[in-house]
């Protein structure tokens, strides 16, 4: 976590959450990798369908989009 990309910790967080989900499962990794849009927006979209993952992020003042940015990043990372 500490070698996250990102300067904040709650995203930071994320990333490694999404690189622990890459390890787990190596076809999220490669797929995050191969259409980092394309999985994106299917975090999006997961994200705004869990209301109190969303209720978390705003108290972190983290966005839906950094979220997913963060995560994706994390998940093509674990390759």
């Amino acid at each position: 976590m500490a070698r996250g990309p990102f300067d904040r910790v709650a995203l930071r967080y994320l990333y490694a959450e999404g690189w622990i989900g890459g390890r787990s499962n190596p076809a999220d990794c490669v797929f995050a990798k191969v259409t980092p849009e394309a999985t994106k927006g299917r975090m999006q979209e997961a994200i705004r369908k869990d209301t109190p993952l969303q209720a978390r992020l705003r108290r972190m003042r983290v966005t839906v989009a950094q979220a997913a940015d963060a995560l994706t990043r994390g998940t093509a990372s674990a390759c």
